[in-house]
């Protein structure tokens, strides 16, 4: 009796669990809303003249078509701004102003530098980093020839200048050493 049980038990937990693993099996479909889209722009229509302008009035031209909207690339949108901005620090550099030149060309590099994942994967955003990293290097590179006089002027080290000097013996001192050297000969 007891094995008679323990199979009808075990055919009741096998048909539920077939059950539930049916239920959970089916796919459920899953469409995603469909997105508004703006309506097609016309242009408006002008209200028919009176019929004796008509005949006075020349034809008129055909109607132009709008051009259809570009699409947005903000990988091109971003290389853009980031040119106006070299651009901006070129001219203050060639306006002698470092200061103003040095902001344009580091918020150029951050732009390109802090851009998103998505954007950094584009090849584009490469080229123009190595573009604008090269004229700054460039830049930089002219001032330092120029030698305008911003750098530091050097100077020697102190350790130097006290390797030059040579401090004045005390004869007592002097006397001191030469007897012990010869006290432990």
């Amino acid at each position: 009796m007891r094995l008679q049980t323990y199979r009808s038990l075990a055919i009741l937990f096998a048909a539920l669990a077939a059950n539930v693993a049916c239920q959970s099996a089916q796919k459920q479909t899953f469409l995603p809303p469909v997105q508004a889209q703006a309506p097609a722009l016309t242009p408006a229509k002008a209200p028919d003249p009176p019929p004796q302008a008509k005949a006075a009035t020349a034809p008129e031209p055909p109607k132009q078509q709008l051009a259809p909207v570009a699409p947005v690339d903000p990988v091109a949108d971003l290389i853009a701004h980031v040119e106006r901005e070299y651009q901006s620090g070129q001219i203050a550099y060639q306006a002698g102003k470092l200061e103003d030149a040095k902001k344009s060309f580091d918020t150029a590099v951050n732009l390109l530098l802090n851009a998103s994942a998505d954007l950094r994967a584009d090849e584009r955003l490469d080229r123009e980093l190595d573009r604008v990293m090269e004229g700054i290097n460039g830049l930089d590179l002219l001032v330092a020839q120029e030698g305008d006089g911003s750098q530091q002027k050097q100077e020697p080290a102190p350790i130097d200048e006290a390797n030059e000097l040579t401090p004045a013996v005390d004869q007592n001192v002097k006397a001191k050493a030469e007897a012990e050297i010869k006290s432990t000969r």
